[in-house]
């Protein structure tokens, strides 16, 4: 299984050899574990030098991967792992979570295309 330190080399990897790197960036997104995924997102927040909080547990979340606090401000993290567009009802079912939850807004960090809805 690869770790979140392994799929950020191959992401430098990917980028330093192609001058249009996004679309094998996404590729290789699409096809790591969905966990690690997870993982390489709050990897990414806390590098960035934010407080995070990361799951006990992958399964049974609620609807939250993480936790990042911005200024003393708690959002949501939510990682989906799309091979085409997203969707919307996913969105909506976190701005639900978000709302509940009293937090100041969310990341929904996907892979996928963004559709009309």
């Amino acid at each position: 299984m690869n770790t979140a330190d392994n799929v950020l080399a191959r992401l430098h990897q990917i980028i330093r050899e192609n001058s249009q790197p996004l679309p094998f960036v996404l590729a290789y997104l699409r096809k790591i574990d969905p966990f690690v995924f997870e993982e390489l997102l709050l990897t990414c927040f806390e590098r960035q030098g934010y407080n995070i909080r990361r799951n006990k547990r992958y399964t049974g979340d609620g609807g939250v991967d993480g936790c990042i606090w911005l200024h003393g401000s708690l959002y949501l993290v939510q990682a989906k792992r799309y091979k085409d567009a997203i969707n919307p009802v996913h969105v909506e079912e976190f701005a639900q979570v978000i709302a509940r939850r009293g937090a100041a807004g969310g990341y929904f960090v996907h892979t996928g295309r963004a559709g009309d809805k």
